[in-house]
């Protein structure tokens, strides 16, 4: 999921209840039973998505801060 390029309604009309995901070179479809289900299927995996970015980015500064000590102990 970490790939995903978008996750967003399939078109803009008011009756929607189809999304998609597109991650890389492939786009998965889905319908759901309703426009609402929809909507909250997309915004639901795109707080997953966020969530898992800004926890990728946090590792990735720890890393470096550890990284970074570690250099200036040895100094």
């Amino acid at each position: 999921m970490e790939t995903a390029d978008f996750v967003r309604a399939f078109d803009a009309s008011p009756d929607c209840a189809i999304f998609e995901i597109q991650d890389e070179d492939r786009v998965f479809v889905f319908q759901t039973p309703s426009h609402a289900d929809m909507l909250r299927w997309v915004n639901t995996v795109n707080r997953v998505l966020q969530a898992y970015k800004e926890r990728a980015k946090a590792a990735l500064e720890a890393e470096e801060t550890t990284s970074q000590a570690a250099a200036d102990a040895r100094s």
